[in-house]
């Protein structure tokens, strides 16, 4: 499945740029047909190697916009964005911002303590609101839910298409930290990950179990100022026994 990482708002003088990351490089050419920004404005997009950008010169820091993808978006490894995505973006003079508004729920705090429980789908950044009813401000408690969060992985999706989906905690990396990187796989396994630049770096194996599986990459100066990461998933045989 292709999968939206992460959204940034930057003002530039006269318009903004709206700055989407994919878990994959996106295929498709015409991307406005998946597009939508409410209230209207005349934009363009541009395919870029994390995912594609929205710029427009029309984009004003007074307002704020609703950004709509269409499921149906491809990804060059295979993969689509399988629900409608949306985001209610605004661009300020201090700073602009980006509201998640993919999925939310509501509960009703009765008496002292109420207990409310929810389960990431899918690896990314969340955001728990705790606002009273009527009130304009609200306390906020962000968290980024990896492979290690909860005990239960197999709640993740996991891609029916053959694919082997990458999940990182960050879009980028300073030399020294590590990547903390999420498999999501069709079917349990020997997973080959490499990390490579123009040469190859590392190639450590680990073991794929209920479809998913994790590892920790130490990043160095080899990996400067760009490094990649592939995998091969190996899939082991069956073979009957002759009797």
């Amino acid at each position: 499945m292709l999968h939206i990482n992460n959204v940034t708002a930057s003002q530039e003088g006269i318009g903004g740029t709206i700055q989407l990351f994919t878990s994959q490089q996106v295929n498709d050419t015409d991307l406005a047909a998946y597009e939508k920004i409410s209230p209207a404005a005349k934009f363009n997009t541009e395919i870029t190697e994390n995912g594609f950008q929205i710029h427009s010169d029309q984009f004003s820091a007074d307002k704020s916009y609703q950004l709509t993808l269409n499921k149906g978006i491809h990804g060059k490894i295979g993969g689509t964005l399988q629900e409608d995505y949306l985001n209610n973006i605004s661009f300020g003079e201090l700073e602009p911002s980006v509201s998640f508004a993919n999925t939310s729920a509501t509960t009703t705090v009765s008496g002292e303590k109420t207990a409310f429980s929810f389960t990431p789908r899918s690896p990314g950044e969340y955001e728990i609101r705790v606002v009273l009813a009527g009130a304009n401000s609200y306390v906020s408690k962000a968290f980024y839910s990896y492979g290690y969060w909860g005990s239960d992985q197999t709640s993740f999706e996991v891609n029916n298409e053959g694919h082997v989906d990458i999940q990182l905690d960050k879009t980028s990396y300073y030399n020294g930290e590590s990547v903390k990187a999420l498999f999501k796989a069709p079917f349990d396994g020997r997973l080959l990950v490499t990390l490579e630049t123009a040469k190859l770096i590392s190639y450590p194996y680990v073991q794929v179990v209920n479809r998913t599986a994790t590892i920790d990459l130490k990043l160095s100066a080899e990996a400067i100022p760009n490094a990649y990461i592939t995998v091969t998933l190996i899939k082991p045989h069956e073979y009957p026994i002759s009797r």
